[in-house]
């Protein structure tokens, strides 16, 4: 039976996946300790939405000179101000970002049924996004992911809606959405080559032109202020200095850390001082002035360029990271529900250099009794990536519309690999969650056609 229009099953996952963060965020709000909300990443947004209320500009520094920011894109500081002047708490934005979760789980739901066809798949879809652990704990942070997450999921419904039915309108519609979610996070700046990229997959070439300026135009007509913007102010016509620095320091940090074998985060100091060093300035100064932007992406090449065995390393461990990195055990032991313990090295970077029965045993050393929960979570996110590529896969051998949805929503999953290996070994679960629904959509797919299989093959046997 529905229930204003929707399956009862759906209505119960989402009104308890709500009760449950509401619950939680009741429950760890008495606590009284701001730390279990706020973040690293938060205070440069709280920062910057200060600023913005004080009539200071659009700046991180908390005394004069103000210099002008470029690491972050302009809508989270924006929600954050309006909580701030609306609630008095930064901490309030908490609540519009728990009933977007509900628009997660539902539009999980309407992804997966327009790809399989299928109610029951559509459901589990849903399901898992509505309970899946670091999707819970992640609503409750003050940080741009849910509000980036919906927006992401938000086009890439409608453009899956165009692969059906193509129109001018819907292919617009994802574009827009695709630009404010780059005002959310620079990650999604290129996302129009996506769209392009379908375009190119669903039309007849003498459409093309059309419907790929339908693609962009959008886009540039929302990010287009902010570029204007930057090209004001630093000289260059780009959304973020974030994606950018970071390949220079985290990703190329990454790769001399294979080179030399040395930690990580001693190749990332020295590479920002000797940096810091040729240009006269400081690293903070460079991470917030765009117009550095360009020559630490030059240089990003050339470490990758002339360190080719390392890179290939360093993106291997960065690919296993995005596919299977769970966070299951960081926020119970933030919010002090479980022992904490810090991770000083990366066991992927220990995997490759020194083996599995190393990197096991050092992860065994600092996490003790509570590893079964992040091996539990890898386990999870190892069978959802096998069950996704399944999914996916059989959709491109049989062809049709179907390939088409696989294709794209591949490309979208690649896209999201691609511009997150910026960041180095400092990849996690927290980067794969903008696209959970979509792995969550192949894996409901995947995992039916292994069933199919196994129940075929059993009953082939039985006769």
């Amino acid at each position: 039976m529905d229930f204003f229009g929707l399956p009862r099953m759906l209505v119960w996952l989402i009104a308890i996946s709500v009760l449950v963060r509401l619950l939680l965020f009741g429950f760890l709000a008495l606590e009284g300790n701001p730390e279990y909300f706020i973040h690293g990443d938060s205070n440069g947004y709280m920062r910057l939405a200060d600023n913005i209320l004080a009539g200071n500009g659009y700046t991180q520094m908390t005394e004069p000179p103000y210099l002008p920011d470029s690491v972050r894109t302009p809508g989270f500081p924006l929600m954050l101000a309006v909580s701030k002047v609306a609630f008095n708490s930064f901490i309030a934005v908490i609540i519009p970002q728990i009933l977007l979760s509900a628009v997660l789980v539902f539009l999980a739901y309407r992804l997966c049924l327009l790809v399989s066809g299928k109610e029951t798949l559509a459901l589990i879809a849903a399901g898992l996004m509505a309970f899946e652990p670091y999707s819970i704990y992640i609503n409750l942070s003050v940080l741009t992911d849910t509000w980036f997450a919906t927006l992401l999921l938000s086009g890439t419904y409608v453009a899956s809606r165009f692969i059906r039915t193509p129109t001018l309108w819907s292919m617009a519609l994802a574009s827009a959405l695709f630009g404010l979610a780059a005002l959310f996070r620079p990650i999604g700046q290129f996302l129009p080559i996506v769209l392009v990229f379908l375009v190119l997959l669903r039309m007849a070439p003498r459409e093309y032109a059309k419907y790929i300026a339908v693609a962009v135009i959008p886009f540039l007509i929302v990010v287009g202020p902010w570029l204007a913007r930057n090209e004001i102010v630093f000289g260059v016509p780009a959304l973020s200095s974030s994606g950018l620095q970071n390949a220079y320091s985290d990703l190329g940090g990454a790769i001399i850390s294979y080179r030399d074998r040395i930690p990580s985060w001693v190749a990332k100091q020295r590479l920002e001082e000797d940096f810091s060093a040729r240009y006269g300035s400081n690293i903070i100064t460079i991470q917030q002035d765009l117009s550095y932007a360009p020559q630490l992406f030059k240089e990003a090449l050339g470490i990758m360029f002339s360190n080719p065995v390392e890179t290939t390393k360093a993106l291997t461990s960065i690919t296993i990271a995005f596919f299977t990195h769970d966070m299951w055990l960081y926020y119970p032991q933030r919010w002090e529900l479980v022992p904490r313990y810090d991770i000083t090295f990366s066991p992927s970077y220990v995997l490759m250099t020194e083996g599995p029965a190393v990197a096991f045993h050092k992860v065994v050393e600092e996490a003790g009794s509570t590893l079964v929960v992040p091996i539990s979570g890898r386990l999870f996110w190892i069978a959802v990536v096998l069950l996704f590529f399944i999914g996916t896969g059989t959709l491109i051998l049989r062809g049709g519309e179907g390939r088409i949805h696989a294709l794209f929503l591949l490309a979208l999953v690649l896209y999201l690999l691609a511009l997150t290996a910026s960041v180095g070994f400092g990849i996690n679960g927290r980067f794969r969650y903008p696209v959970n629904a979509l792995f969550f959509t192949g894996a409901a797919i995947g995992g039916s056609i292994v069933l199919h299989w196994l129940r075929t093959r059993f009953m082939s046997r039985r006769v």
